[in-house]
C-alpha cells in the first residue's frame, strides 16, 4: 500500500489527454476475418517479420479491443540481442493500431496504475531494459505489470481526502507492449509474454519495406481507419472466452494464447493459430537447448558429472528452478533438453559409485561448432569458461 496525496480532478477523455483525434466506431459491420487480413498485409509493409510474428501480432492488437472479455491479456515482448533489429518499429506499428495506445520510454508505478485505472488503455514500453535497471522504481513496477496480467489486478492505494487517509482501489488489468534487448530477466514477468524474437536483416531486405510516416494526419489515416474497423468489430464479435485449447500445450502457455485462439476461433482459423503458436513453443525449446548447452560450460568445472549434480548446479538459477512448477530442472529434464544433440546420459563412476550422468568431452565439439571455445579445447586448468554471472574466464 502506498500513500499519495489526490486532488479530486476530472480525468479529461482519453484523446483529449494525449491530443490525438477520437477513434470512433466504423459505421458498418466489419467481417473479422477479412480485418485480421488486412492487419497481416498492413503489417509487413513496415517491419521485416517472419509470417508466424506478423499473424501474431495481429491477433495480438485485435485482442487490446476484447481482451476484458478474457481472464488475462497476454504482454506482447519485442526483443532482440542486439540494437538495430526493428524492435521500435515494431512497437511502433501496434501503437499505430493497438486500442487506446499509451506509449511511454519509462512510466512510474503511480502514472501507470492511475492511467491504466482512469483510461483502460494499451501500455506501450520502449527501451524495457533500461527499466529493469532502475531497482527501486523498475522493480515495483514490473510486480504491477504481472498484476495487471490478470482479470483481478489491483493496487491499494491511501489517498489523502481533506484532513485523513482512505484507500483506494485502482484496476490495473490493461494489454501491455514491452520492446527491450534480450530476454526478460525476470521469470514471472517472461512467463507472461508472447515473445516476438527480432534478427538483423539484411539492408536491401529493410529498403525494400515502406517507411513509417506519422508526423502527419494524412500519413496516420489508414492507420486510424484500420481502428475503426477494429472498435466496430470489438463492439459485435462473440467470443468463447472459455475455449477449448490444445491439449499438448502447458497451462500458462494456454492462458497466454486463449483471447489470439478465441479470436481466431471466431473466424473459423483455429488450425491456422495452432500452427502460429506451435511455431513459439519450438523457437522456445530450441532457446532451453542452447541455453542448456552454453551454461554446461560452467558446470564442467572437471571431466565428469553426475546428472543429479548438473541439475543442482543448474538449479542456483532462477531460469531453471522455475521448471517443474518451480521444483527446478530434473535429470530427465536435462535429458531431453541435451537430446538433440546427441548427447545422452550414460554411466559414470567416481570413487565406488555409478551414477547416469556426462563427460566433458561429450560437449567440447558442440562448444566449438558455436564459437565458445577455441579450437584447442578445453584441456588442463587453462580453461575456458563460461559463467552465467561473470560471462568469460579462465
Amino acid at each position: 500500500m502506498t500513500n499519495n496525496t489526490e486532488k479530486q480532478v476530472e480525468k479529461p477523455n482519453f484523446y483529449e489527454f494525449l491530443n490525438k483525434p477520437e477513434i470512433k466506431p466504423y459505421q458498418s459491420t466489419v467481417d473479422g476475418k477479412a480485418l485480421f487480413e488486412d492487419l497481416i498485409r498492413t503489417i509487413p509493409r513496415y517491419a521485416v517479420l517472419d509470417d508466424h510474428y506478423s499473424k501474431t501480432t495481429a491477433l495480438w492488437i485485435m485482442h487490446t479491443y476484447v481482451y476484458p472479455k478474457f481472464a488475462y491479456s497476454p504482454r506482447l515482448n519485442i526483443t532482440s540481442a542486439h540494437k538495430g533489429c526493428g524492435k521500435s518499429t515494431v512497437l511502433q506499428i501496434v501503437g499505430l493500431l493497438a486500442n487506446k495506445p499509451y506509449q511511454a520510454e519509462s512510466i512510474t508505478k503511480s502514472s501507470f496504475v492511475r492511467d491504466v485505472d482512469a483510461y483502460k488503455p494499451t501500455i506501450l514500453i520502449d527501451e524495457v531494459d533500461e527499466m529493469f535497471k532502475d531497482k527501486e522504481n523498475g522493480h515495483t513496477l514490473v510486480a504491477v505489470l504481472n498484476g495487471g496480467y490478470g482479470y483481478n489486478g489491483t493496487v491499494i492505494s491511501s489517498v489523502a481526502r481533506g484532513n485523513t487517509w482512505q484507500s483506494k482501489r485502482y484496476e490495473t488489468f490493461c494489454p501491455v507492449a514491452l520492446s527491450g534487448i534480450k530476454d526478460i530477466p525476470l521469470p514471472a514477468l517472461a512467463s507472461r509474454c508472447i515473445v516476438l524474437r527480432l534478427q538483423k536483416v539484411l539492408k536491401y531486405k529493410i529498403k525494400q519495406k515502406e517507411k513509417l510516416k506519422t508526423h502527419k494526419r494524412k500519413y496516420r489515416k489508414p492507420f486510424e481507419e484500420l481502428q475503426s474497423k477494429l472498435l466496430r468489430w470489438s463492439q459485435d464479435v462473440e467470443l468463447d472466452d472459455d475455449v477449448e485449447m490444445p491439449e499438448d500445450w502447458e497451462a500458462r502457455f494456454c492462458d497466454n494464447w486463449r483471447p489470439l485462439f478465441a479470436i481466431a476461433k471466431s473466424f473459423d482459423c483455429e488450425q491456422m493459430v495452432i500452427e502460429t503458436a506451435n511455431n513459439f513453443i519450438e523457437e522456445d525449446d530450441d532457446d532451453k537447448n542452447l541455453k542448456v548447452l552454453k551454461d554446461a560450460l560452467e558446470v564442467f568445472d572437471e571431466e565428469k558429472k553426475w546428472s543429479s549434480e548438473f541439475c543442482a548446479e543448474l538449479n542456483t538459477e532462477t531460469y531453471y528452478q522455475i521448471f517443474n512448477f518451480s521444483k527446478g530442472i530434473t535429470p530427465d529434464n536435462l535429458a531431453k533438453l541435451l537430446k538433440p544433440f546427441g548427447i545422452r546420459p550414460k554411466s559414470i563412476r567416481k570413487g565406488e559409485k555409478t551414477y547416469k550422468g556426462y563427460e566433458r568431452k561429450q560437449f567440447v565439439p558442440h562448444w566449438q561448432a558455436h564459437g565458445w571455445v577455441d579450437d584447442t579445447g578445453l584441456q588442463g586448468k587453462e580453461t575456458l569458461m563460461y559463467s552465467r554471472n561473470k560471462g568469460w574466464r579462465m
